[in-house]
């Protein structure tokens, strides 16, 4: 990391040192303004080159060009939505987990969601997960009537506690 810092440092003094060079060496003063302009294009080139190094190891989610071989199928929308649902389920399930958790001081043995994707918009990108029902098992001493109460108020949905 320091020695790319001491590269880049270099490098701009560098274009600096070569800009001033070579508008001391011009006689005339319509070159030297074009000179200093192109060196001071070469300077913010070269101080803004770090910047693109911080991309590069991100995946081009904007530039996405899909190849001969891939063809949309059936298969391919169905795992998507199975994966869709999946992972919503996994993180509903750790939220009514440590919510429950704070609120009781419990933590549930086990949460089961149920859950069904709604696409009745016109595009794909509306697809919606409908939680339809969620059963928490919980230890014995918890006050189910508490916990039910509260998951009945922040989700839309049959809630079952046993």
């Amino acid at each position: 990391m320091l020695e790319a810092l001491k590269q880049w440092a270099f490098a701009l003094v560098l274009t600096a040192v070569a800009g001033s060079i070579a508008v001391f060496i011009s006689n005339s003063q319509n070159l030297k303004k074009y000179i200093k302009f192109a060196c001071a294009l070469a300077a913010l080139a070269v101080m803004i080159a770090p910047i693109n190094s911080l991309f590069k190891g991100l995946p081009d989610i904007f530039n996405y060009n899909k190849t001969e071989n891939q063809e949309y199928t059936a298969e391919i929308d169905f795992d998507l939505r199975e994966l869709i649902m999946k992972k919503s389920a996994d993180l509903l399930e750790q939220r009514i987990s440590v919510t429950i958790e704070q609120k009781t001081g419990i933590k549930p043995e086990n949460i089961y969601i149920y859950s069904n994707i709604n696409n009745n918009k016109s595009t794909e990108a509306d697809i919606q997960v409908e939680i339809e029902k969620v059963i928490v098992e919980m230890p014995e001493e918890a006050d189910t009537s508490q916990i039910q109460a509260y998951l009945k108020e922040i989700l839309d949905c049959e809630i079952i506690i046993e």
